[in-house]
């Protein structure tokens, strides 16, 4: 579905599933894409890829149909070819057979040097199919990690950063080290349903995020996680690599990647209410983007680390949008 610029009507036109291959031998990945509306489509052609974070897949993340239309959708809408990754071990994409059993001891999967990896496969493959020589990422969470790191990496590529709630260093460490992770974790329904209402007032729940869009939210995770559907309670499966990321790096004052390098025109956007990853962290973030060409730092009213599941997840959509056009938000 695909939300139109013009008068913010639903038309229909259909999200593309790509799979396609890794870096890494019997890996496959899923790439969701949105072509940019054809009346909205610019010249030079603009692309931009979505990313997860640590817990929800992309597909359920980006492509999820709740009042106001995907985020997808609200991107092609806008001339951008729109496209959505699933991280490996997420999702639609190659999951190890060790997660059809019960968690075991870790092994090493999906950790955020994998996650990059798997963003310049994606990056590869959206440049040959869009027709454009660099792309605009955007990444949730620990996705903000991950597309950091491509960012810092393969500079020559990425025209625009967003980094979206960004997981960092807290000011004031935790007390207890994290603890050794399981090869995989999961999360049923109301441990889903604890973790998105957090920093949301009690009183305010169906206003901010309302059960009825939690409930298809939840659904569709079930769709692309078959396996877990299938257990008792029904479960949503992800890979540790980012908690063993958490213990090798994060726990001892190292992160993954370095702010201080990136040089493309940087958004760093979170929710007032976000308790996963405060405001904070967004701030001082965005203090190390010394060398970004353009950087802007948007804190978004009464939104949560979920903002895009929301009341107010369209201010987040044009926000990002205007950034990304370099505009002003509607």
């Amino acid at each position: 579905m695909i939300l139109s610029a013009a008068d913010g009507k639903i038309a229909s036109r259909t999200t593309e599933n790509l799979d396609i291959p890794a870096l890494d031998q019997g890996i496959t990945l899923r790439l969701k894409r949105l072509p940019a509306a054809p009346a909205a489509q610019p010249s030079p052609k603009r692309a931009v890829l979505l990313v997860h974070g640590a817990f929800f897949p992309s597909s359920t993340v980006y492509d999820i149909d709740l009042p106001g239309g995907t985020w997808l959708a609200h991107l092609a809408a806008r001339g951008f070819d729109a496209y959505a990754l699933d991280i490996r071990g997420y999702g639609s994409s190659t999951r190890p057979a060790f997660m059809d059993g019960p968690p075991g001891p870790y092994v090493p999967f999906a950790t955020t040097a994998d996650a990059i990896r798997d963003v310049e496969a994606a990056v590869a493959v959206i440049r040959a199919r869009s027709g454009v020589t660099q792309v605009d990422l955007l990444g949730w969470s620990w996705g903000a990690a991950i597309v950091g790191g491509f960012a810092t990496s393969h500079p020559d590529l990425v025209g625009h950063l967003v980094l979206y709630a960004p997981a960092w260093l807290p000011r004031t460490p935790p007390k207890d080290p994290p603890q050794a992770p399981k090869n995989y974790r999961t999360f049923d329904h109301d441990g889903a349903r604890t973790r998105v209402l957090n920093g949301v007032p009690p009183d305010r729940i169906e206003e901010i995020n309302p059960t009825a869009w939690f409930e298809r939210f939840w659904a569709a995770n079930l769709i692309v996680d078959a396996v877990g559907a299938q257990r008792t309670p029904p479960v949503v499966r992800a890979p540790s690599g980012v908690s063993q990321d958490a213990i090798e790096f994060w726990s001892k004052g190292v992160p993954t990647w370095r702010p201080q390098e990136v040089l493309a025109p940087t958004l760093t956007i979170v929710g007032e209410w976000d308790r996963n990853t405060p405001t904070a962290m967004a701030e001082d973030v965005h203090a190390l983007l010394i060398k970004a060409k353009d950087r802007r730092l948007k804190i978004v009213p009464e939104g949560t680390h979920f903002l895009a599941l929301e009341k107010n997840r369209l201010q987040l959509f044009d926000e990002v949008s205007a950034f990304l056009s370099g505009t002003t938000p509607r």
